[in-house]
């Protein structure tokens, strides 16, 4: 069975900053319910470090989630972890979508979020495909996000 994460920082719905989030919902790849959770401790953080054999995410073979950065996606695709990026909130949907084949978002730099992230993460080549947040609004010039901050395309 592949075991699959989400991101779940608030305990109910998908959430993106995936390298700083600490609550993980899992589930199996059968589309059934959740099988169990994953709470990091602040140094376990996917943005922290290396996601080394002993570490508590090491089982997974997917991560879904709303939102992570270039770095974060590129290492975990070296380790053979796929990165499944989506708009949709429920943790429960977005896995069978997942399932269903349904395609990923891009990567984008910090997918919509407005937040300036490590210089690492800022520095690591973005895709063409990326030119565009994962909020929705298309690409657009500046616009607002629910956090307020705002960003341009």
């Amino acid at each position: 069975m592949r075991l699959i994460a989400v991101t779940c920082q608030n305990a109910r719905t998908v959430t993106p900053h995936a390298g700083r989030c600490r609550r993980f919902f899992l589930f199996g790849d059968g589309g059934g319910p959740m099988v169990g959770t994953v709470e990091l401790l602040p140094e376990e953080v996917l943005h922290a470090g290396p996601l080394g054999p002993e570490h508590p995410l090491a089982p997974i073979k997917v991560l879904i989630s709303a939102g992570m950065g270039q770095d974060l996606y590129q290492r975990l695709s070296a380790r053979g972890i796929q990165v499944y990026l989506t708009q949709e909130s429920s943790p429960e949907m977005a896995v069978r979508l997942y399932l269903a084949g349904v395609p990923s978002l891009p990567c984008n730099d910090h997918s919509g979020c407005g937040d300036d992230h490590e210089a690492a993460e800022e520095a690591a080549p973005i895709p063409e495909s990326a030119g565009h947040c994962q909020c929705g609004h298309g690409g657009g010039s500046g616009h607002q996000h629910q956090h307020g901050r705002q960003h341009r395309h």
